[in-house]
C-alpha cells in the first residue's frame, strides 16, 4: 500500500482514508492517520473483498454482482477505469472476483471469470457520465437498468463520492 499516494491525494473530504493530525503545540509538525477498506467496501482506489469460494460449480438462477468502478486519474488510478467485480451464485457463494483490474486500453473492456461457464464483460467506452455496459451469455444491460436491479451510479456526485461508484445488479445465470 502506497501511504505516501493516499497522503498526497488527500482531499479533505469526509470520510477520507486518512486524515491530519495536528502536531504539539508551538510546533509546525503534522502527522497523518491512515486505515484500510474493511472486508467488503472500497473507497479511494483500494478494495478488500472476500475471496472466492474455492469449490467449483454454482447455483443456477438468479446471480448477482457487486460493481465498483474506481474513477480514473484519482487515487492512484492511471488513466483507464479500473473495477472490482464480485460474482455470487443463487446462494450468494462468491464465485467469481477481480480487484482493481483495469479495462484494456483498446477495447475499453473487461472480462470477468468465474465458476459460471461463460464471462462476464464490462464495458466503459465513454466518459464518467455515460453508461456502463454489462454482458453475460447473451444478456446485455447498463448500469441503470432496472430489469437489472443496477444500482451502480446512483448518488448526487454519479455515484463517484469517494473516487469510485459502486453498486449491485443481477442476472440469470
Amino acid at each position: 500500500m502506497d501511504v505516501q499516494a493516499m497522503v498526497d491525494n488527500e482531499s479533505g473530504d469526509k470520510g477520507n482514508l486518512c486524515r491530519k493530525m495536528p502536531g504539539a503545540a508551538g510546533t509546525k509538525r503534522a502527522s497523518w492517520e491512515c486505515g484500510i477498506p474493511q472486508i467488503g467496501t472500497a473507497a479511494f482506489g483500494i478494495s478488500a473483498f472476500e475471496p472466492v469460494d474455492p469449490a467449483s460449480g454454482f447455483t443456477p438462477g438468479w446471480c448477482t454482482m457487486h460493481v465498483v468502478q474506481h474513477q480514473r486519474n484519482e487515487y492512484g488510478v492511471g488513466g483507464e477505469y479500473e473495477f472490482d467485480v464480485i460474482i455470487y451464485d443463487h446462494d450468494k457463494k462468491v464465485i467469481g472476483l477481480v480487484q482493481g483490474a483495469p479495462i484494456d486500453p483498446n477495447s475499453k473492456t473487461l472480462s470477468v471469470t468465474s465458476h459460471l461457464p461463460w464471462t462476464v464483460e464490462v464495458e466503459a467506452k465513454g466518459g464518467d457520465n455515460d453508461p456502463v455496459v454489462f454482458k453475460y451469455g447473451d444478456q446485455t444491460w447498463q448500469n441503470i437498468d432496472a430489469s437489472h436491479m443496477s444500482t451502480l451510479g446512483n448518488g448526487p456526485q454519479n455515484g463517484y463520492e469517494e473516487g469510485n461508484r459502486e453498486g449491485d445488479m443481477g442476472f440469470t445465470c
